[in-house]
């Protein structure tokens, strides 16, 4: 199966896909909580790496005993790293020039994220990439995380309107890639550092896996 003659349509992560970002996520409820007046143990990102935003808002309420609301801790989790994401975050090596390629070939693409779009896309118009999307569907917005349903998948190739068989999901994680593999969708996994221990088992469930973007761009015009 080639990548290119599958794809009709792209549904992007953004964390660990587009973004070199994911070492952020680990400091997030560390320093929402430290923000509370709580410490943080070690291991909690081990518990809580997996989890939705709204599910990350629950855990985090039910075992730090907070009073906020749900809605309230995800908006406090987003600007505890706000000046880290817009500061310190790149886009993904070849990712730019991946986007501009699928562009001068008319393929729609759209963002399908667990992390706040409005913070992502402002990082995505630094580096003059945000034009390349018609928009992006938050798991928070379906109510259901990646490794739940398929449903952020399922909204955003609705969006763009393109056969789920024809659009391709870009992830690096390996429950967002098995959620959008067993719905029938093909699935283009991205080598992200923070899942190396897990990146065979990835890219063996994967239908296209590559290193880099520039992997997929090289990968057809050898073709």
């Amino acid at each position: 199966m080639n990548l290119f003659g599958v794809m009709q349509g792209a549904i992007f992560d953004l964390d660990g896909t587009l973004l070199d970002s994911m070492w952020i996520w680990p400091r997030m409820a560390p320093l929402y909580l430290k923000s509370q007046g709580i410490t943080a143990a070690e291991t909690l990102w081990d518990e809580v790496k997996y989890l939705s935003m709204p599910e990350l808002a629950v855990y985090l309420r039910k075992n730090f005993d907070l009073t906020e609301t749900v809605p309230a801790i995800i908006d406090g989790c987003f600007r505890s790293i706000k000046d880290l994401y817009l500061q310190d975050v790149t886009l993904k090596t070849g990712a730019a020039e991946f986007l501009a390629y699928l562009n001068q070939l008319s393929i729609p693409c759209i963002i399908a994220t667990a992390s706040d779009p409005d913070l992502a896309m402002r990082v995505l118009n630094k580096y003059n990439a945000a034009v390349y999307f018609s928009g992006a569907v938050t798991c928070t917005a379906v109510g259901s995380g990646k490794g739940e349903s398929s449903a952020v998948f399922d909204e955003a190739a609705r969006i763009i309107q393109v056969p789920i068989k024809n659009c391709v999901v870009f992830e690096d994680a390996i429950h967002a890639v098995a959620t959008a593999k067993s719905a029938g969708y093909p699935v283009a996994a991205l080598y992200e550092e923070s899942f190396a221990y897990e990146w065979d088992k990835i890219s063996s469930l994967a239908d296209f896996a590559a290193v880099s973007f520039y992997d997929f761009i090289n990968d057809n015009k050898d073709k």
